[in-house]
């Protein structure tokens, strides 16, 4: 079990690297897919993201607010498409610190 940690230690920068390439490609594909499908990949984070502009000016502001929007998000709406992404890296965080 030591061998195993000690290999997941030296290895999980490299891995955690791969993986942030991995799905930054993945996600690109998706949205190539959904354009030639006609579609819009990011509708429903565009939407999300719209809800907020009407009360800030300021885009980080925006962005401030439609985030904490997130900690109070219905389990029945669909979760932004960039949100994936967000939860797959809080994913990674909490691999960090695991062990055999």
């Amino acid at each position: 079990m030591d061998l195993a940690n000690f290999f997941l230690q030296q290895y999980r920068p490299l891995i955690i690297n791969q993986c942030v390439a991995y799905e930054r490609k993945k996600f690109a594909d998706h949205l190539e897919m959904q354009y030639r499908l006609d579609k819009d990949g990011l509708r429903i984070t565009r939407e999300w993201i719209l809800r907020h502009q009407d009360r800030m000016p300021d885009f980080d502001e925006v962005l401030g607010d439609a985030y904490v929007d997130i900690l109070e998000w219905s389990e029945s709406d669909q979760w932004p498409e960039v949100s994936s992404v967000v939860r797959i890296l809080h994913a990674f965080e909490s691999v960090k610190n695991f062990h055999l």
